[in-house]
């Protein structure tokens, strides 16, 4: 991972957060199913949110970051892209930034119980 991610992943651990790093999601498209890698997926307070760190090769990606980060919306995962260097330099502020738009959304509807 990069040294953003790092740090990231460390400010989401000591504040005892939820969260998989590197997750792979599975997901519906138009026509088929796909998986799909998403830096920092976390659970907050009811809510599911995708935090991706975005690197200098994200500027050659963004019309596939906007389609996959719509797939994810249409689930009810909030997705929020943050630039590697404002990371790097302020994770603890990122962090705040991602919190604080996540719990702006509506919980994530909890999946039926099954016995």
């Amino acid at each position: 991972r990069s040294q953003s991610e790092v740090k990231i992943a460390k400010v989401l651990d000591n504040r005892g957060i939820l969260f998989l790093a590197a997750a792979k999601i599975r997901l519906s498209t138009e026509s088929h199913r796909q998986t799909r890698e998403v830096d920092f997926l976390i659970l907050h307070q009811g809510r599911w949110g995708i935090l991706e760190v975005d690197g200098p090769h994200h500027q050659h990606a963004q019309q596939a970051d906007q389609w996959r980060d719509a797939r994810f919306r249409d689930q009810g995962i909030a997705v929020s892209r943050f630039p590697a260097d404002q990371c790097y330099r302020h994770p603890d502020q990122v962090v705040d930034s991602f919190l604080a738009a996540l719990l702006q959304q509506p919980p994530t509807p909890a999946a039926p119980h099954i016995e």
